[in-house]
């Protein structure tokens, strides 16, 4: 290959590179302002929010599935659908995050999605409860909009 060849490969790569950040760092950024309206009770415009950042995560889940940050668009995808009430639509993402995210953060996430479309579809039942048991205490009483001074999620 002449250097021209390898200059040409070397910017393809690169412009690779930033497109899959700049649609990661998108999705991110939704889901920061889906909390920050969620924080300030503007449950409407937080869900429209959510339904963004999942569509920009489904997105990088889809074009770079071997990504050192699918998994973190894996969860985000998930975290998006349930929070913006697209549960019917999670089931395949959720069943893809419970058998390849293995990091505590994210597999904390996932199972409190996955607890979140259950409550939404009414299956108070032993799935949802035996999700939230293994969550610390805090982070269950968010979920089941108990005391402790924490917000209730909103389904």
């Amino acid at each position: 290959m002449t250097g021209r060849s390898w200059s040409a490969l070397t910017l393809i790569w690169a412009m690779a590179g930033c497109a899959y950040y700049n649609a990661m760092w998108s999705a991110e950024h939704y889901a920061s302002d889906a909390r920050h309206l969620e924080e300030r009770g503007q449950v409407s415009e937080a869900r429209a929010q959510w339904a963004l950042a999942a569509a920009k995560a489904e997105a990088v889940v889809q074009r770079h599935p071997r990504s050192r940050w699918a998994d973190d668009a894996l969860v985000l995808q998930v975290e998006g659908m349930a929070r913006s009430g697209q549960c019917q639509d999670a089931t395949e993402p959720i069943a893809r995050a419970d058998t390849s995210v293995k990091g505590p953060a994210l597999r904390e996430r996932v199972e409190l999605a996955t607890a979140q479309c259950a409550l939404a579809a009414g299956r108070r039942g032993a799935g949802a409860a035996a999700r939230v048991q293994r969550w610390r205490p805090p982070l269950a009483r968010r979920v089941l909009g108990g005391g402790g001074g924490g917000a209730a999620v909103r389904l």
